[in-house]
């Protein structure tokens, strides 16, 4: 999701379509410290890509997280890592309507003959944990 604080948007204004994130200050995330494909939502059911600027960007997504907490501007961020912050007021989110559809964790790992039981194991455990509801807020329905 598009996110941010209630401060920012207050002073910079609300995007109401993809493509108004060009007049705003959008933090990027990506391996190399920018964001080259842009943003991805969708419209009318395709997928389509919103080139965003800003002041900055970097490979660590903790310190993006907390670039967008302090309402430096705006980022493009799972809703599992922000969920406490919308909860409480701290981040709003913006064009919901466009959001992606959720998509799937996967777990790679290098393609073996036999499968050390450590490593099915542990993508076992994973499974379990993310298909139960509330996963994100660290609360177990089971």
């Amino acid at each position: 999701v598009v996110c941010g604080t209630p401060a920012y948007f207050e002073s910079h204004g609300v995007p109401r379509v993809p493509e108004d994130l060009v007049r705003h200050n959008c933090l990027a995330f990506n391996l190399q410290g920018g964001q080259h494909r842009g943003w991805t939502f969708v419209r009318d059911g395709k997928p389509f890509a919103v080139r965003v600027r800003g002041a900055l960007a970097c490979n660590d997504g903790e310190l993006l997280y907390r670039w967008v907490c302090q309402g430096l501007g705006v980022g493009w961020r799972s809703t599992w890592e922000i969920q406490r912050e919308l909860k409480r007021g701290e981040l709003v989110t913006v064009l919901d309507e466009f959001a992606l559809p959720a998509y799937d964790i996967q777990a790679v790992y290098p393609q073996q003959r036999y499968l050390p039981a450590k490593v099915r194991y542990f993508i076992d455990d994973l499974r379990n944990h993310y298909h139960e509801s509330g996963y994100w807020e660290g609360q177990r329905t089971s």
